[in-house]
Parts: C-alpha cells; structure tokens; sequence
C-alpha cells in the first residue's frame, strides 16, 4: 500500500530515471526510513533498452549508529532517458520494489534481535569452483537463508496461490526462474542437491512463511 503511493505520479507519464526514483522514494519514505538513489547501466552490461531493476542494501553500522540504514538503488538502461511505464511494467517495479524492501527489513531486524552481532560465515562448500563457492558462502548464511525464503515465499504464492506454492515445494527441481528466480538460484548454486543442509534449512523456512499469510 505505500508503494502503491507512487502510482499515480509515475504510470503512463514520461518520466527520467531520476524522476521516476524520486517519486517511489517520496512513497518509500513516508512509512520507512530509507534512501533511494538511481543508477544507470550501459548497454551491454547486463540491461537492455527498457529494463528496470533494483538493488538493495542494509548497513548494520549506519543502523547501530540510528542512521538511515536501508537502500534501494533503482537501476535502469543508459539507453532510457525518458520512460512510459505502463500498467505491466508498474507491476514489475511495485513488486520488486516490495521484495527488495522486505528483504532488507528483515535483514534489519535480524541484526538488530541480536545486538548487531554477526551470524556465523557459511563454510560447507559443496564445490571447489570459486564462482560456485562464493555463491554458496552468501546464499548459505543463515541471515540470506531466511530472508531469500520470506522473498521465494512471495513469488511463489503469487504464482501459484498458497496451496499451489505448498504443493510445489514437493517437487522444488521443476520450479522455473520466472516462477521464483530466487529458487532457482539455490538450486544452481547447490547442485540441486535436495538433501543439502541449506536447501533444507531454506524449504523449512519457505514453509513457515507461506503458512503465516
């Protein structure tokens, strides 16, 4: 509902990159205390003519220290300076500004449950490549485990309904990226191993939050 704030000041007006981050930080900010910031990609460098996505970030020390902690960096093609976003690309931006948001909030109010101590790094590789073994030291941290289980949770009941989602998560391996991106990159990352101790942890965690809506 506060991102839905937005709505009207950027759906079917053309707007700049900035203005269109200016305005979801406006809504952002009368709820939550974050920065929105934007940022432009080349062509070539991982976006297309168009595309719109959004990092996010939480700084433990800001927080400590009672300053702005959260960010949310809305990136964008160098190729736009001007953009229409449409009733289809609003739903892009709305949920991924949501899954981003969430996933932060978590990771704040996990640090902050524990006095602003540090889980422990992930160490269990299942791989010697270092790609591989750098993917698995992020997503194996249990802070990342539980907070990429609140975001599959939200894509996968929005793909398939909450008994659908419960339903398949008895067959996690026939999931598809556009389904929940962020399972599939568990999976990747962990050689589809089912049996693997982060994967467990991650579909016990899924399970909860599915159940709790």
């Amino acid at each position: 509902s506060t991102v839905q704030k937005a709505r009207k000041a950027i759906v079917g007006n053309e707007l700049s990159p900035r203005q269109i981050e200016q305005a979801m930080g406006k809504a952002l900010k009368t709820k939550f205390d974050i920065e929105a910031t934007f940022r432009t990609v080349q062509l070539g460098q991982g976006m297309d003519q168009g595309d719109m996505n959004i990092n996010a970030f939480y700084s433990w020390a800001d927080d400590e220290d009672g300053d702005t902690a959260i960010e949310l960096e809305f990136m964008f093609s160098a190729a736009d300076k001007k953009l229409t976003i449409g009733k289809e690309g609003w739903e892009f931006l709305m949920n991924a500004t949501v899954a981003a948001l969430q996933h932060e909030l978590l990771h704040q109010n996990q640090f902050r449950l524990r006095g602003f101590k540090h889980q422990k790094d992930f160490t269990k590789f299942s791989s010697e490549i270092p790609k591989v073994m750098k993917a698995q030291k992020y997503l194996g941290n249990d802070d990342e485990i539980e907070a990429f289980a609140l975001n599959i949770s939200r894509e996968l009941v929005s793909f398939y309904g909450k008994d659908g989602a419960l339903n398949k998560l008895r067959n996690i391996k026939s999931i598809k990226p556009n389904e929940s991106v962020n399972m599939f990159a568990y999976l990747a990352a962990f050689g589809y191993d089912t049996k693997h101790t982060v994967i467990k942890k991650l579909l016990r965690k899924i399970v909860l939050f599915i159940n709790k809506r």
